[in-house]
């Protein structure tokens, strides 16, 4: 896992040097670092301010919402367990009680559902009777990591003191679970540290991995700033994804424990998931959670530990079953909802003390609660309901009324302030507001400490800015946008499907022209009587020009359909690029001494959020990947006739006859114009009086040689065949005076025999001023049916290519690779390698290359010495994958640099912002073809002479004649 701690090395974006964080913000020069600012005038003030009863009672509410189930029941001197053969026997069951509570709330809550996310959240933001603690605690205290869990979490360690007691020096060990971003951490640091400074603590944290792609954006709080300066703190289990409900990674963290201590005495779980679109099944959305947090929680716990678990709503029997558990397991079960928690919400914290210890439990009973340690709800009650004390169902009944109480009441509060606030009103929650600052002081005692009591000495995390992305994107946008639809616009959305969200028609009768709404045409070939109207009503007379002057055209545009199917106003010479030279951003050549580390773990079926993507076009992707027809390789056919007038690429394909040197190679051309390589060789051969060598290590004959030897008719080239392309079509030119194979028989570039064979031959020949790589592993295009794969099929071929090239390449020697996203940190640390070899990087899309897929070009220009070690380490990190595929399929690579390397702000911009720029390209030319395709008889059949025109402005842009 993760063996050093990178604090302090000077290259962290939080490091204070680089600016990332001011030391004490909004401190002013007076301050000496001896404890909070202090602001007098306004101490005085408060302190003579005098409230109301009314507001001291609203206040005191607020303080007190608390529930403690009964610890020495009538019946018996303490909740015991049912027999084991009763566990999970029976199917789930209703209190009626219970049922009618939720069904109470649900109707409450259901009023909010056509209301704005945004306007409903700045008006609970306002009526929040505790919403000016967290900015408080922040402003006066400076405490690390302020965010409202840490607010909460100190209220419910000064509300249980038992839970850690301070008063001792004796060893405290706490485990947090589903803890991101790291609040009750920072909390318990600070709480121990103001009462003593010389009780050892130590912690371990358990969450969602951000770091790990297959991770779920929804289901996480994307928030890593704090795990990223204690990456070493924290356990992502042996899947590396942090999932608490895989119980392979709770035996995992268990070991860890073990090895670092022979006592826990807290385990918290803050763990919840994304209800946003059914919020009156939230408790039955997270029951399976609860469970496996609750097992983690006494599987990890020494002998009177305490437990604290936040639960919602108290009405479905999986909630009750696991209070009964829980009772059954601890000398005393309270419910308690901090005054800084959302009153609003459902969240109630259930604090367990006096753990009994696991050895309670027998070996039949154990076995029978870690069966039901799985990813899935279980579909039978923990419990019979015959089973449960009736003293317990009745406190279970009392605590889920009065829980449920306090929200309904909430409710309706604000819906009735949203209708009508007035003056009197707002005053009131001023004060109440006000009041619950200075009682949050007092109950809970809060007190400065100096910086080096804190978890970072050297860093200030303020609780503001949460992530990575937000501090390093120079846009500043969030990763995760949050719902700006009301509920029910939402679950209109939900029903629609793909197409008609983008209003893509899939009918035959629809025209491409509803679709993408310009003005329809009539049989005259004039604009509509609806365009007319419009015009009449901005003031435009006929004959005279638009603009306050006159000065506009004063002649209609005549609408013309042309043959190249771009739309009104397309003329022939606009088909350019995806990228122009001023859209290139090179990357320079940054420190060659950073560390390699290889991290393995389960293998990524599919990428759902990436740290190099905002997570919102990486969202539009999937669903575009998921829906859309031109994406499926039983329509590549008719998709490429009806696109063929629209994208050169596709023109190509179909021009007869074929031209002479294949799009692959036309592609390199046009990289060629846009970056002038080839001159470049050219000129520093010339200078040394040699010829120019290359290797094509895509396959032979390759349209990439092709076009170097027309391009550099002297140059001389090396090739290779490769068993995995054995279906891709010759282009049909004789390069065999010009490039000659390393081997005469075909060579498969993963297997370790035959790439060594690669590294000796290459060693024989003289070495090359060009590499050109290609990671595609099927014969054609057939990378972009992958449906979202490409990169992980692809990732392998470029390691293996990147150790070819570097064996085969003069100093100052180009490399060119065809790769595919660069959506995950494995395939991001190969490009952060080859940004400390070579002096200049950059990623290019020419227009001839496939529109739908993700493939890209990377070009790496002055290689500089490599260190021999590192290149061995990349040998062997192949080696190692080829390893892993055998001993066990279902893991793979997942790292290779430490992730803080990647952070690094010029290389991650320049990855994050060639994504993006990319990605969204590429929807549009999804979105665009698709459209195309479900236009069957809505256009007329193109003529050679459409795809002759189209291929000779492609042509003539990449400076390449269309006949040779």
């Amino acid at each position: 896992m993760y063996l050093m701690s990178h604090r302090g090395r000077g290259d962290s974006p939080y490091q204070r040097g680089r600016g990332r964080y001011p030391r004490r913000p909004g401190i002013g020069a007076g301050y000496r670092g001896h404890g909070p600012p202090r602001n007098p005038k306004r101490e005085r003030e408060f302190e003579k301010r005098v409230f109301s009863e009314e507001v001291q009672q609203e206040v005191d509410n607020l303080f007190n919402k608390k529930f403690s189930f009964d610890p020495n029941p009538k019946d018996n001197p303490r909740y015991l367990l049912p027999s084991a053969d009763l566990l999970f026997s029976g199917e789930h069951f209703t209190l009626e009680k219970l049922a009618s509570l939720k069904l109470e709330l649900n109707i409450v809550k259901d009023k909010l559902n056509d209301k704005d996310p945004e306007l409903w959240h700045d008006h609970t933001r306002r009526t929040n009777k505790a919403g000016l603690i967290v900015k408080n605690i922040r402003r006066q205290y400076h405490v690390e990591m302020c965010t409202q869990a840490w607010a909460k979490f100190h209220e419910i360690l000064c509300m249980f003191p038992s839970i850690c007691n301070t008063n001792t020096d004796d060893a405290f060990y706490s485990v947090h679970l589903c803890e991101a971003p790291g609040g009750f951490i920072g909390s318990l640091n600070h709480y121990i540290r103001a009462r003593t400074s010389t009780k050892p603590w130590k912690w371990r944290g358990l969450t969602l991995n951000p770091y790990n792609e297959s991770n779920d954006l929804g289901e996480m709080v994307d928030d890593d700033r704090f795990i990223l300066e204690t990456i070493e703190k924290w356990s992502f289990g042996l899947d590396n994804t942090g999932n608490v409900m895989r119980w392979k990674n709770i035996l995992s963290l268990e070991r860890q424990v073990k090895e670092e201590t022979t006592r826990v005495d807290l385990v918290s779980a803050d763990g919840s998931r994304d209800c946003q679109d059914n919020p009156n099944q939230q408790e039955l959305r997270v029951s399976q959670l609860h469970y496996c947090e609750s097992m983690a929680a006494m599987r990890l716990l020494s002998p009177g530990g305490s437990f604290i678990l936040k639960l919602f709503t108290l009405f479905e029997s999986q909630t009750l079953c696991l209070l009964y558990l829980l009772a059954c397991s601890f000398g005393q079960l309270h419910l308690f909802k901090p005054s800084t928690s959302k009153a609003g919400n459902s969240e109630v914290y259930l604090v367990c003390l006096k753990f009994h210890g696991i050895d309670t439990f027998s070996e039949w009973h154990l076995q029978k609660l870690e069966s039901a340690y799985t990813l899935q709800d279980h579909d039978k009650s923990i419990f019979p309901l015959s089973s449960l004390s009736s003293d317990f169902i009745t406190s279970a009944k009392q605590a889920a009324e009065i829980f449920s109480g306090y929200q309904r009441d909430q409710i309706e509060s604000n819906l009735r302030l949203f209708t009508v606030f007035t003056k009197p009103q707002q005053q009131f929650l001023s004060d109440v507001q006000l009041f619950a600052v200075e009682s949050y002081d007092k109950r809970c005692s809060m007190k400065y400490i100096q910086d080096s009591l804190r978890i970072l000495p050297d860093l200030f995390l303020d609780g503001i800015k949460l992530s990575v992305m937000a501090l390093l994107r120079p846009d500043s946008k969030c990763s995760r946008q949050k719902n700006q639809d009301s509920l029910n616009d939402r679950r209109k959305q939900k029903l629609m499907s793909w197409h008609e969200l983008h209003e893509i028609p899939t009918t035959s009768d629809e025209s491409i022209s509803n679709t993408i709404k310009r003005p329809r045409l009539e049989e005259s070939g004039d604009y509509s009587e609806v365009s007319k109207s419009l015009l009449r009503s901005m003031g435009h007379q006929e004959g005279e020009g638009l603009g306050p002057s006159g000065e506009g055209r004063s002649e209609p545009v005549i609408p013309q359909t042309q043959q190249w199917g771009m739309g009104l106003g397309y003329e022939q010479g606009t088909i350019s690029s995806e990228d122009t030279e001023e859209d290139i951003r090179w990357l320079k050549m940054g420190d060659s001494k950073s560390e390699m580390r290889s991290l393995f773990g389960d293998a990524l079926h599919s990428v759902l959020n990436s740290r190099f993507c905002y997570c919102d076009t990486l969202q539009e992707m999937t669903e575009a990947r998921s829906s859309a027809k031109v994406l499926l390789f039983t329509n590549r056919e008719p998709m490429i006739h009806r696109c063929a007038r629209d994208y050169p690429f596709y023109a190509f394909h179909l021009l007869s006859p074929p031209h002479s040197i294949p799009v692959e190679g036309l592609a390199l051309g046009e990289i060629d114009t846009l970056l002038n390589f080839s001159s470049k060789i050219s000129q520093s051969v010339i200078e040394s009086k040699e010829v120019v060598h290359f290797l094509d290590l895509s396959h032979d004959p390759s349209g990439f040689s092709d076009y170097l030897c027309w391009k550099l008719p002297s140059a001389q080239g090396y090739g290779i065949r490769r068993t995995e392309m054995s279906g891709a079509v010759s282009s049909g030119r004789d390069t065999t005076r010009t490039v000659s194979l390393l081997l005469e028989q075909p060579v498969d570039l993963l297997l370790d025999e035959d790439l060594e064979q690669i590294y000796k031959e290459c060693l024989s020949h003289s070495q090359v001023d060009l590499v050109i790589g290609d990671c595609a592993c099927e014969p054609g295009s057939l990378m972009v049916y992958l449906r979202g794969h490409e990169e992980k099929r692809a990732r392998q071929y470029f390691l293996v290519q990147i150790i070819i090239a570097l064996h085969c390449l003069k100093k100052g020697g180009v490399f060119i690779c065809r790769i595919y996203d660069i959506m995950t940190r494995a395939t991001a640390g190969l490009i952060y390698f080859l940004h400390t070899v070579f002096s200049d990087i950059c990623i290019v899309k020419p227009a001839l290359s496939e529109p739908l897929s993700s493939e890209r070009y990377l070009f790496c220009k002055g290689l500089q010495d490599v260190n021999r070690c590192k290149l061995f380490l990349l040998q062997e990190l192949n080696k190692d994958i080829n390893k892993t595929k055998e001993s066990d399929p279902s893991k793979d690579i997942l790292e290779i640099y430490p992730v803080h390397r990647l952070f690094q702000k010029e290389f991650f911009q320049f990855i994050t912002l060639s994504n993006e720029r990319l990605s969204k390209n590429r929807l549009e030319a999804i979105k665009q073809i698709e459209r195309l395709f479900y236009l069957e008889g809505g256009r007329e059949t193109f003529r050679p002479s459409d795809l002759t025109a189209v291929c000779k402005i492609a042509l003539e842009r990449a400076q390449i004649p269309l006949i040779l």
